[in-house]
């Protein structure tokens, strides 16, 4: 594995190895349907009690909010917030999916570009944008390269690490470098 086209260390591979063994034995629920700030709430506070809780969401866009009378903006912005607060105040991790402003072309996207709220970028620890530059040129590859562009990391370095994308099977790996 490589970082930033730095190899890893030993160390470094042996810590993202014992890292996914854990993940791999964990148990895993999935929660679906309309979701509001205090549903996610409520499923931290509950589930945080076993273990570290990891929360997936499937996009900011779809979190309803208090105030129904709110901009897509002020919606949004609060909704980050929240998050935000929420992760601190009970250790957790969320990952969350958000659009981003593209004007079309394939050129790489940039943090200034994340959809509906400056917020985002502001609250989030870390921000990474997908970029597949195959993408409008329509190739019928299996495997293609899509670059995971670290914009934002606070307790980190930003940068570019390409990996393999496997779209028919929705799979993301260590690239193989066979191009």
């Amino acid at each position: 594995m490589s970082f930033y086209n730095n190899p890893a260390s030993d160390h470094q591979n042996t810590k993202i190895k014992e890292a996914a063994e854990s993940v791999a034995t964990r148990k895993i629920k999935v929660i679906t349907g309309v979701q509001t700030m205090a549903m996610i709430k409520n499923t931290i506070v509950k589930e945080q009690k076993k273990e570290h809780t990891v929360v997936f969401i499937d996009y900011i866009g779809l979190i309803h909010s208090k105030n129904k009378n709110q901009s897509i903006y002020e919606r949004v912005t609060e909704i980050a917030k929240e998050l935000r607060m929420l992760s601190m105040n009970y250790e957790c991790t969320i990952i969350c999916i958000a659009q981003i402003n593209r004007s079309g072309d394939n050129k790489a996207p940039l943090l200034s570009e994340l959809k509906d709220s400056g917020e985002l970028e502001q609250s989030a620890v870390s921000v990474i944008l997908l970029h597949n530059e195959n993408y409008y040129k329509k190739l019928d590859k299996k495997v293609e390269e899509l670059q995971c562009i670290v914009a934002k990391n606070r307790n980190g370095r930003t940068g570019i690490i390409k990996v393999d994308y496997d779209q028919f099977n929705q799979r993301i790996e260590e690239q193989s470098k066979g191009y």
